[in-house]
């Protein structure tokens, strides 16, 4: 991508030069410390709205808009710096 590497399974027989990729809101972990782990990107936190059981974000990758959706326990401010991790088992890829 873009923003660096995404490691994620890719179907046999995909051909072609352009990929999309594909993970559901909630599938996205939202983590303070990056650790050493793979698939993982810094973002900002650029809103949230409490929806009861969750929370919905809009988080700044790099210029890039993503929506996450959280556990409201885990308490993210506007204009928090985090990080965001991509499990490569969550990630779908379809040709474009």
């Amino acid at each position: 991508t873009k923003h660096g590497i995404l490691r994620c399974p890719v179907p046999e027989g995909l051909v072609g030069d352009k990929i999309l990729v594909s993970v559901r809101p909630e599938n996205i972990d939202v983590l303070r410390d990056p650790g050493s782990a793979d698939n993982v990107f810094a973002a900002t936190v650029e809103a949230s709205a409490f929806l009861g059981e969750f929370m919905d974000c809009r988080m700044d990758v790099g210029g890039t808009e993503l929506r996450v959706r959280v556990h409201p326990s885990l308490g993210l401010r506007r204009g928090e710096s985090v990080y965001l991790r991509f499990p490569p088992e969550s990630c779908m890829v379809v040709a474009q």
